[in-house]
This record gives C-alpha cells, structure tokens and sequence, in this order.
C-alpha cells in the first residue's frame, strides 16, 4: 500500500514539476531569456534588409547572396567577452528582405544568466565575395545592446546600396 501511494504521489510531483517548468519557459522566453540547460535562449527578433534597385539587380545577375554576419558579446568595461556568432544567408536576394533570429543561443555559466542589457550584438551585412575589399555593398550596420532591438518592437531595419 506504501508503495502504491509513494508511487502515486512522485508521479503528481513529476507531472506538476514539468508543466510548471514549461509555463516558466513559456515566460522567460517572451520576457527575458530562457535557460535550457546549458545554454540560454534568447528573445526573437526580425532583421529587415532593405537594398538598392541596382544593387538587387547586380547580385542577382551575378548569382550572389547576402550574408549576415552576427556576433554576441558581453562588454565589461575594459574586457570582451564572446558569447556566440554565426551566419545567415539569403540566396534569392530583393529588394527587401527579411529574416527571424529566432533561435539565438548563448552559454549559460553555473546557472546564471546575462540580463538582455549585458548582452551586445553586432550585425554586418554583406555580399558573398570573398574579400571584404571586393564587397560590392555599402551597408549599415549594427553594433549595440540586443536589448535596444527588442524594446524596439523586437525589428532592426539596415540598408545599403552599391559602393560608388
């Protein structure tokens, strides 16, 4: 009868423990950041492109994609801290473009947790060429708190054009 019973009661503790997991989850990640074990997930943001008519026109010609080149870091007053970067690309490129970052991780630390201020993000964008001095862009960019992104509607918008 004991068995049965402890049995009965971890399975309600295991089953309750999960769901209120999931509702913190569901919580952290529309507010600040969720942790999953040993990474942290980041809020969602949407990034649009908007370029130039010529420059639409020469990339597509020229079979060139657009790269987005991001980079997460902490800076602490004199120190860098390099949490994560990647690459994103549009093969098919228009005139505007847009792209979700969605799935923006970073390491967790013993548990703790960077606040969305701490955290900074540089986005550089650019075409496919294999050089930066054979770059046919001139792009804006990005280089501050990913917090100013998402107090912004969770939207960046950079354009560019050809180089002169």
């Amino acid at each position: 009868m004991r068995k049965i019973f402890f049995g009965g009661l971890f399975a309600i503790l295991c089953f309750s423990c999960h769901k209120d997991e999931q509702i913190q989850e569901t919580q952290l990640r529309h507010s600040t950041n969720a942790i999953k074990q040993d990474s942290v997930l980041l809020p969602k943001f949407r990034l649009e492109i908007n370029i130039s008519d010529n420059a639409v026109k020469m990339l597509n010609q020229k079979k060139e994609n657009l790269v987005i080149n991001y980079q997460l870091y902490l800076k602490k007053s004199t120190d860098t801290i390099f949490l994560n970067k990647g690459v994103k690309v549009f093969s098919q490129v228009q005139q505007s473009n847009e792209i979700d970052f969605d799935d923006l991780k970073i390491p967790s630390y013993k548990g703790s947790t960077p606040s969305n201020t701490d955290i900074m993000i540089k986005l550089n964008i650019e075409n496919s060429r294999n050089t930066l001095r054979n770059n046919i862009l001139e792009m804006e960019y990005y280089n501050g708190p990913l917090e100013d992104i998402i107090k912004h509607s969770s939207f960046i918008n950079l354009n560019g054009k050809l180089k002169n």
